[in-house]
């Protein structure tokens, strides 16, 4: 039976580029083994891959179906990843032995109400490539489609006679994504209206004010609200204005913090990816290690040129493909949660960028593509290293 799917512009052009990857997927994590999957392998009569699999499984306890067991690794990879980086079980046994990850990854499924949503992780080269260089805006297409593993969130919605907050999402981040994707803001507008709209999402749930927030999402479906922001964006007299969230995460402070804290990490512990490790001795590089705030100017004046004039479609499409992908705003407890980890996520590329920018004159988009793939592939893949950070923030 089909189901209805959206599938962003940008999958279109994927396609797996296997052994020639700069960054292979089958090394530097687990790998996850689903239940369906390993009942399969526990069948295989293949000689010598069923001595392989007998060997190199490792059965979870206190299991779950997307999770019955893992693969051991190697010198930090897949045990059946082979010396040309491609697998030896799709090799050896076929497409259909792949387990649900292996199958799927960068793919990511979200299922809301009825529909399927699909989309791509930045942790993968070819997808970051994909998402982030398009100069064409990212679209959304309704599609159908046959059924496919759920990876991410699944979410019971009632988008046609909401009762709750969250089954406004769909709304919500329509919205969202249209500010960044509004041809007439520059940069600096998009982060303040998108801003105002984030905390008044949040004042409607603090609030549990659905009536409001039905109101405010028609006056903005209609362009109103936005077009009336727009004209105020930098009118207000300097004197009565407040500082911005953003501008809070995006002080010299803030980065002295974040720089400090990532420090201390890697003296704990080398980071699981090569890719980000070289990025991260660029930033080290750039910055010193005592934090040169001198070259941290520097840096950030080639980072704003790179990222706000040269290449501006790059943080929209990392933003848009972020809010879809997570579900911008309920993917935390509150919409002001959700935003301050979005600008934490900022706010760690921006710090990196502006490092790996202080050791030179300009930054690349092959620097910037690089920079978040590999960050992205390290973060998003262990929430531990998020805590950790947010932890070290809000201590004093």
């Amino acid at each position: 039976m089909k189901q209805k799917m959206t599938v962003p512009s940008y999958m279109a052009n994927f396609k797996c580029i296997a052994g020639a990857c700069e960054e292979t997927c089958c090394a530097g994590w687990y790998i996850a083994i689903d239940e369906g999957t390993y009942k399969k392998y526990k069948k295989v009569k293949h000689p010598e891959m069923k001595k392989r699999l007998d060997k190199e499984l490792v059965v979870k306890k206190g299991s779950s179906p997307e999770c019955a067991a893992k693969i051991k690794l190697k010198n930090n990879r897949c045990a059946f990843l082979a010396k040309d980086n491609l697998c030896d079980i799709y090799k050896n046994l076929g497409e259909h032995y792949l387990s649900e990850t292996c199958m799927m990854y960068p793919r990511n499924t979200n299922v809301l109400g009825e529909k399927t949503e699909l989309s791509l992780a930045l942790s993968c080269p070819e997808a970051a490539r994909q998402i982030l260089l398009s100069k064409e805006q990212i679209g959304f297409n309704e599609e159908e489609g046959n059924p496919l593993p759920v990876v991410g969130a699944r979410l019971k919605l009632q988008a046609n006679s909401p009762k709750h907050f969250e089954d406004y999402v769909l709304k919500m981040r329509q919205l969202l994504i249209a500010i960044w994707q509004e041809s007439s803001y520059n940069i600096q507008d998009k982060w303040q209206v998108f801003e105002q709209v984030m905390m008044t999402f949040h004042e409607c749930k603090s609030r549990q004010d659905l009536k409001k927030l039905t109101s405010f999402l028609n006056e903005m479906q209609n362009g109103g609200y936005l077009k009336v922001n727009l004209k105020s964006v930098g009118k207000v007299p300097q004197n009565k204005k407040q500082t911005s969230l953003l501008e809070s995460y995006t002080t010299l402070p803030v980065a002295q913090k974040l720089y400090a804290t990532l420090r201390e990490m890697r003296n704990q512990k080398k980071w699981p990816s090569s890719r980000y490790e070289t990025c991260y001795s660029y930033m080290i590089d750039g910055l010193g290690e005592a934090f040169d705030i001198k070259q941290y100017q520097k840096g950030e004046e080639i980072f704003e040129a790179a990222l706000y004039e040269s290449y501006p479609y790059i943080l929209e499409n990392y933003f848009v493909n972020y809010i879809y992908e997570r579900l911008v705003p309920i993917n935390q407890k509150t919409p002001r949660e959700s935003l301050e980890e979005m600008y934490l996520y900022f706010a760690l590329i921006r710090l990196h960028l502006i490092g790996q920018a202080a050791n030179g004159t300009h930054l690349s988009e092959e620097d910037i593509v690089t920079l978040i793939q590999s960050f992205t592939r390290v973060f998003d893949h262990n929430e531990l290293y998020i805590q950790q950070i947010k932890k070290q923030l809000s201590s004093k």
